[in-house]
């Protein structure tokens, strides 16, 4: 005769029961870390576009304003651009990582606060104006070149 001694034979052991628990646990952290490694790629992809944005409209204001200008101003540097605009003089200034616009000495920033790494002028003809502007964490730099419609 046989005997089971009231005990039930049909249930997993501890230690079947401690491996799948390793099992799921590895598993599940290997899910968490691909998870939030993609959301912190897309955080990344989405402030270097903002700063190629912020780039980009700032060149395409920059270039307009020296287009309707009648003269670039000798004064200006490769960190500063002076031009004149009928009775007004209207200045673009890279400072602290961020353009800045001024007209008529009045003046605001055109782009966010640390968005830019660098932006450079040179004047390759007296009133032609080369600007280059590299957006923050990137090696890219995006170039125009514009000349005053000289009237």
């Amino acid at each position: 005769m046989r005997s089971d001694h009231g005990l039930n034979k049909n249930g997993f052991t501890l230690a079947e029961l401690l491996i799948a628990l390793i099992i799921s646990a590895l598993v599940l952290n290997s899910a968490f870390l691909f998870a939030f490694g993609a959301l912190g790629s897309q955080k990344k992809a989405a402030i270097l576009l903002r700063n190629f944005q912020e780039a980009s409209s700032s060149l395409g204001l920059i270039t307009k304003d020296i287009r309707a200008a009648s003269a670039i101003s000798p004064s200006s540097t490769d960190t500063k651009l002076l031009l004149f605009s009928g009775a007004d003089l209207i200045t673009y200034e890279f400072v602290s990582g961020k353009i800045k616009r001024s007209k008529n000495m009045s003046g605001q920033y055109i782009t966010a606060d640390g968005s830019l790494y660098k932006t450079a002028f040179s004047y390759p003809l007296p009133d032609t104006a080369r600007i280059e502007i590299r957006p923050k964490n990137t090696s890219l730099t995006i170039t125009a070149e514009a000349c005053c419609r000289n009237i």
